[in-house]
């Protein structure tokens, strides 16, 4: 039966990605993956390049996220790629999107899964999840993201950091996600 899976890739490294991943990026018909423009490479799709079977001449579908903060733009763009996925599972298809980190951790695909959901509701459609950033970064380092009781926040660097500081007096750890282009913004309220 065709249906639709969101995937999560990890953090980067193909050989954090779970067999039930494995299993389905193999059983799949096309891929999906996000792009930030037609022209850019999609990160998702350089993490599991080196599983796909190419002899099986599986289709790779790029979906366009333009990187912006507008909110027309931004559901714009989840509606048509929305509206892409179903069309094609409705096809007879069987589909999976891939996502870094986690679907439900600052992804893509939170917004394309209630569009979906909403106008297709007998679509099948399952997630798997991936190991995130956080929790390969504590491994490597050898350090302990919360104890007993700890709290834990996760905070997305991209966008208003200024409740950092009232953040930080109900938490034991911070943790910064998408900071790549804020590294130096963390730094500061750091």
């Amino acid at each position: 039966m065709p249906g639709l899976i969101g995937i999560g890739v990890g953090p980067g490294d193909v050989d954090l990605l779970t067999v039930k991943a494995v299993k389905a990026i193999h059983n799949a018909d096309i891929i999906m993956c996000p792009a930030s423009k037609e022209e850019r490479p999609s990160i998702a799709l350089s993490v599991i390049d080196s599983i796909i079977d190419k002899s099986k001449n599986q289709e790779i579908i790029k979906l366009i996220f333009p990187m912006t903060k507008d909110k027309d733009i931004l559901e714009a763009s989840w509606k048509k790629n929305a509206k892409i996925m179903a069309e094609t599972v409705l096809k007879g298809k069987n589909v999976v999107y891939i996502t870094v980190g986690d679907p439900y951790l600052y992804s893509t695909w939170i917004y394309m899964h209630r569009d979906l959901k909403e106008k297709y509701p007998d679509m099948d459609i399952s997630v798997v999840p991936g190991i995130v950033s956080i929790f390969s970064f504590a491994s490597k380092v050898g350090v302990s993201v919360a104890e007993g009781a700890e709290k834990v926040a996760i905070i997305p660097s991209c966008y208003d950091l200024s409740s950092v500081k009232e953040i930080a007096k109900h938490s034991e750890s911070m943790i910064f996600l998408k900071d790549g282009r804020y590294f130096d913004q963390v730094i500061d309220v750091l």
